[in-house]
């Protein structure tokens, strides 16, 4: 499981390393002599296009100049990147020849760890027209090098992520200029400019009655995503009669600020009403798909929102549809000669106070205060949740009576990761095959991970849906944690599709589709325990014997409530949402793209975004580019993962008011029984091998070999703590949960 910030060397090295580039920076850094031309340079790079207006202008504020000499050094090779880089002047040599002439690398970024066992990925890419290749004097070895130019860029990964160099960067010629933006300025910036626009943007939905009245707080956030703004200045004709309805075209407004003048056009040109903040129009037009009947007039300059017809028909839901017709309706039966005009036209009024936002200081984003109606409806989501969530008292289950390591026999250890090892075990007391999940104190202690490891203790305790891993048992001693789960001898997801029965790393289109409506199903279970799951992988996709899916490894597991966003970038980054990679904010539809990258794997047996570098990876999933060269998807697998892997969440296949529900109608499984998924009355097509069969002594030879191997594991743990010079202090803690 990737780190919850990216890879990162070893202790010691990366703080070093930062310092010594950030030292660099802070001996040139100065004010930006062309702000004008950064801000172009910026707008011309992937990451930064994917941004919105307000986080791009703050960006382009934070970028300092840094001026070099030929020969100074700019990046070096295995430093912890933590700047990106656009050049501004002069020429920057990028030495290739050190990360192995790798045609495609992208300057000064390490290339993925996780590529490296990933079938199909070592595909041969066209040099750029910069790279050069020189014979050496020197035995006759061949140097390369790239050179990079004005408007050149490079070091873009260190914005999203923690990792180190795979190149270094030199001045080539006399006077280099480069503009430079530091990875905390730049998450910490998206993140405060996210928050902030969300919240102003759903203070001014509360203005609106009908979607207070209507709209949960899961719709009214996915609204905030699909809105876009816009600004009318004055004398602007907004709408008019002569507009012909179009869905690609027609729009619903929320006024935000100014005022705008309504007309009917009867030959009297007469009129009707004024728009201001908190009124909405141009519902009409799309409920009835007509052309509008009104004109609207820009008085002043006005800022609007607007939601795009297919938006409009998709999100709002048939219950805010049909009041929004009532209201329509109901202007019909008043005496008002103006009145019956206004309700054929393309507005409705709607009463409410606008809610004024209002920084504080005690976050680090500021306080946002809205009205009283906002609080009291999260009030009620908070509670609601609350009310959903008795169950999280229960207890573990007692189906293994287990109380410390001398009630378990370890028989075999089959894998390890970043904080212990995992054994095939048995219980003395019921002879119960399990799994056994030991971590190790000070290890925990010296990543930070306390809280991940009781949250997925925590977790695991309150989910329970048979498509999840249990924990079946928990216990601690002075030196480490051990966590009992279910044993599942089918392996993994990943093991399958690399040595399971079918030729070249891939599942035909009805195993694809079995294995993914059950793991669509368990994160269904998740997300309507208002989690979000974030780290899906075919890894992390267990089988039983039988062959059926369980989800493992919840420690990126985050609660969120109905309507609130997650910021924190982690997962695996050939899963990861564009969302996630850029702190963006995100809730559960994050997990919808990862659903359709492991679709993708399933079908054709490779991540759609796998690259040679970081850095290709990195644009291709901001820009998801989705390319489907191979024979083997079908129409509606190319479908389902085009609406699933789609950059615009408000636009990503169950963003609407149907859920998932969008998803599982879907053509592509349209011959599947859903509630057969959920009972698992469907077999498995695939029956995989088991892989450890246990067979254990438990006499006292089988209890000396599992001491042996906790011995082992003690000693291993011990030399790798002085190996990194960490303390011992937390050997003995206990922690709450276990």
């Amino acid at each position: 499981m990737d780190t919850a910030n990216g890879a990162s060397g070893p202790k010691g090295v990366g703080g070093r390393d930062d310092a010594d580039e950030n030292a660099r920076i802070r001996a040139r850094a100065r004010r930006v002599s062309e702000p004008e031309s950064a801000s172009e340079a910026l707008d011309g790079v992937a990451l930064f296009r994917e941004l919105k207006r307000d986080a791009r202008a703050a960006l382009c504020g934070s970028v300092v100049e840094c001026e070099y000499e030929r020969g100074d050094v700019i990046v070096r090779k295995n430093e912890v990147g933590t700047h990106f880089y656009v050049v501004a002047h002069g020429c920057v040599r990028v030495d290739a020849s050190e990360v192995g002439t790798r045609t495609g690398d992208y300057a000064g970024e390490a290339s993925g760890e996780d590529d490296e066992r990933r079938r199909h990925e070592s595909r041969t890419r066209e040099s750029s027209s910069s790279e050069r290749e020189d014979a050496s004097p020197m035995g006759g070895i061949a140097l390369s090098y790239k050179l990079l130019y004005p408007g050149d860029t490079f070091g873009e990964v260190a914005l999203v992520r923690k990792c180190p160099r795979t190149a270094t960067v030199i001045a080539e010629s006399s006077s280099v200029k480069l503009w430079a933006l530091d990875r905390a300025t730049f998450q910490e910036t998206v993140k405060r400019t996210t928050f902030e626009r969300r919240c102003r943007l759903t203070s001014y939905l509360d203005a609106v009655e009908v979607f207070r009245e209507s709209l949960d707080a899961r719709t009214m956030s996915m609204l905030v995503d699909a809105l876009r703004e816009v600004t009318f200045e004055s004398g602007h004709v907004i709408v008019s009669p002569d507009d012909v309805y179009e869905e690609e075209s027609s729009k619903f407004y929320v006024v935000i600020d100014g005022e705008a003048v309504v007309y009917v056009d009867d030959g009297s040109k007469a009129e009707v009403n004024r728009l201001r903040r908190g009124d909405y129009f141009g519902e009409l037009s799309l409920i009835h798909k007509t052309s509008p009947t009104a004109m609207v007039i820009a008085v002043g300059q006005v800022s609007a929102l607007t939601l795009d017809a297919e938006s409009f028909y998709r999100m709002i839901g048939e219950k805010t549809v049909k009041l929004m017709a009532r209201r329509i309706d109901s202007y019909t039966h008043t005496a008002n000669k103006a009145e019956r005009k206004l309700s054929k036209s393309c507005l409705s009024r709607c009463a409410g106070s606008f809610a004024a936002l209002r920084g504080a200081m005690t976050s680090p984003f500021g306080w946002l205060s809205f009205d009283r109606r906002h609080a009291e409806r999260q009030k009620i989501s908070l509670n609601e949740i609350k009310r959903g969530r008795q169950t999280t008292s229960k207890k573990l289950s007692v189906d293994f009576d287990v109380h410390s390591s001398k009630d378990v026999l370890f028989v075999k250890e089959i894998g390890s990761g970043m904080l212990g090892s995992v054994f095939i075990a048995k219980t003395l007391n019921t002879q119960e095959t399990c799994c056994v999940k030991v971590m190790h104190k000070w290890k925990i202690a010296h990543l930070d991970q306390e809280k991940n490891v009781c949250r997925e203790l925590e977790i695991m305790k309150r989910f329970d849906s048979p498509f999840l891993t249990r924990a079946v048992g928990a216990f601690q001693d002075a030196r480490s944690l051990y966590l009992l789960m279910d044993y599942l001898p089918g392996g993994d997801l990943f093991q399958l599709l690399v040595s399971g029965p079918y030729r070249g790393g891939r599942f035909p289109v009805n195993v694809a589709q079995f294995y993914a409506a059950e793991v669509f199903i368990a994160l269904e279970y998740i997300h309507t325990e208002e989690y979000v799951y974030r780290d899906l992988k075919p890894e992390n996709v267990l089988l039983d014997a039988c062959g059926h899916v369980k989800l493992t490894d919840f420690g990126f597991c985050r609660h969120l409530l109905p309507g609130e966003r997650a910021y924190t970038t982690c997962g695996t980054a050939d899963y990861m949402a564009p969302e996630v990679m850029l702190a963006q904010g995100y809730d559960q539809l994050a997990d919808y793209w990862s659903f359709g990258v492991l679709l993708y794997e399933m079908l054709v047996g490779y991540a759609p975004f796998a690259s040679v570098s970081d850095g290709v990876r990195h644009r291709r999933i901001i820009s998801s580019d989705l390319k489907f060269h191979s024979t083997y998807f079908s129409l509606t697998a190319k479908s389902l993962i085009s609406r699933l892997c789609v950059v615009d969440v408000s636009k990503r296949l169950g963003s609407g008011a149907r859920g998932s529900g969008d998803l599982k109608s879907h053509d592509f499984f349209r011959d599947l029984n859903w509630e057969d998924v959920t009972a698992r009355r469907i077999d498995s097509p695939v029956r995989p091998p088991v892989r450890d069969r246990v067979s254990a002594d438990v006499g006292s030879v089988g209890r000396h070999r599992s001491r042996e191997l906790l011995r082992a594991l003690d000693r291993a743990c011990e030399r790798e703590r002085r190996e990194r010079g960490a303390g011992s202090s937390a050997q003995s803690a206990d922690f709450v949960g276990f």
